[in-house]
């Protein structure tokens, strides 16, 4: 009796996770109704398992119009809590996926950064031009101001060093982030499949489970029944 309650309840939690995760990622894909859809796809659930049972009960006494219906129905049922299920870890993936869009984002602003340092490089550079071109129509009477210019040059350049040292250091650090995303991504968008294969398995299983558990109680009634001399 204990092997047969402890089946129940395994086979009614599966049910009700199943339920769960349909029922929200059904909310999921349909955000604008979500209050309606949570009403609607937890009746679903519910009437597909009373439907299964009622069916694998009295399957050899249903007409074969309405069998067919009813296993028609239930297909239907399935494949509707198995969309919500994949809407439940695509919505996860989506969510994701944002993530690397950020980093795209991050590194499209860098990109117009180093954009902004090439024109101020060459901007120093016609500078630089300039100074030495003056400095060579000066001649060496004006120490002062070629010292003067010499060290703005090498000012100049210690800032453009500076400048391309950060970027390319993040520039490095924003391509390892997006190499671990990517892994990261295809990591869950293979785990999104292996769960969705895992969770149409065990919905199979807790029907069929249900299905013997209530035969086995029918049974039970029925014997205790017939020793009361009920019938």
């Amino acid at each position: 009796m204990f092997i047969a309650l402890l089946t129940l309840l395994s086979a009614l939690s599966i049910s009700g996770v199943a339920i769960f995760y349909s029922v929200i990622g059904l909310a999921a894909i349909f955000p604008g109704a979500f209050v309606p859809i949570i009403i609607m796809g937890g009746v679903l659930e519910v009437g597909k398992l009373v439907t299964a049972s009622w069916l694998y009960r009295n399957w050899k006494f249903t007409p074969w119009l309405l069998k067919s219906y009813l296993t028609l129905a239930i297909v239907v049922l399935s494949l509707i809590t198995s969309m919500g299920i994949f809407g439940f870890l695509s919505k996860a993936h989506v969510e994701q996926n944002l993530t690397s869009e950020t980093v795209i984002q991050r590194i499209e602003i860098i990109n117009d950064k180093i954009d902004s340092e090439k024109v101020y490089i060459n901007r120093q550079k016609s500078i630089i031009e300039r100074a030495e071109n003056s400095l060579v129509r000066v001649g060496g009477s004006n120490t002062d101001d070629i010292d003067i210019e010499r060290s703005n040059i090498k000012n100049a350049n210690d800032k453009l060093s500076t400048l391309l040292a950060i970027e390319s250091n993040a520039i490095k650090d924003e391509t390892e982030s997006q190499k671990t995303l990517l892994a990261i991504e295809s990591s869950a968008l293979s785990e999104l499949t292996e769960n969705l294969k895992t969770l149409l398995v065990v919905e199979t299983n807790t029907i069929k489970d249900l299905n013997t558990r209530l035969s086995i109680l029918d049974g039970d009634v029925n014997a205790l029944r017939d020793k009361k001399g009920l019938f």
